[in-house]
């Protein structure tokens, strides 16, 4: 049989599309199978990568809440304790982030924020500290000594007649060398 006369035969005898209508039915039916099974594991896939890409968002959120904590917080906690005016920390904060390239760094469970260059929170701000920046964003310092009122409203010698009377001779002769000491004890005889 030539190709010609096959096909005539499957496409156009009643016995030959029978022939082929059974010979085809297997075959659609594992089609179908595999369509369904192939569709099935496309929405398998797509959950897969909306889970990984919840988990990376997360990850990330999660990164930066750390970030937060570990240089921001900490970064303005050690600002307030090198006596930097409240309204300044929060651009110091970014400011230092920026100039110093500071990350965090996990080792373990451990996080730190360490600078680019490997120095920690504490040397990027006694750094700072020690700069001519610094100096117009710093309270004063709590007391000027002498005696006199100091930054927070308090003198250096807190001396009241009682104390000087009740002053063993000794000392008070050791004190007087002290110019402060001497300034207090004049301005107490004032009174």
């Amino acid at each position: 049989m030539e190709i010609q006369e096959v096909k005539k035969y499957l496409t156009e005898d009643e016995a030959g599309k029978a022939l082929l209508e059974e010979l085809k039915a297997p075959i659609l039916a594992k089609n179908k199978e595999l369509l369904g099974s192939l569709h099935e594991a496309n929405g398998k896939t797509a959950q897969a990568e909306q889970r990984a890409a919840d988990s990376s968002r997360i990850l990330e959120e999660e990164r930066a809440a750390v970030s937060t904590l570990a240089i921001d917080k900490e970064l303005s906690r050690l600002l307030k304790q090198a006596r930097t005016i409240e309204p300044a920390i929060p651009g110091l904060v970014a400011e230092l982030k920026e100039a110093h390239g500071l990350q965090v760094k996990a080792d373990g469970l451990n996080r730190t924020a360490m600078s680019a260059d490997g120095r920690t929170l504490e040397n990027v701000i006694d750094e700072w500290s020690s700069s001519d920046a610094s100096k117009a964003l710093r309270l004063a310092v709590r007391s000027s000594g002498s005696g006199a009122m100091g930054g927070a409203g308090i003198g250096a010698v807190s001396l009241t007649r009682e104390s000087l009377a009740r002053m063993n001779p000794r000392a008070l002769a050791q004190k007087l060398d002290d110019p402060g000491f001497r300034a207090s004890v004049s301005g107490i005889m004032g009174k």
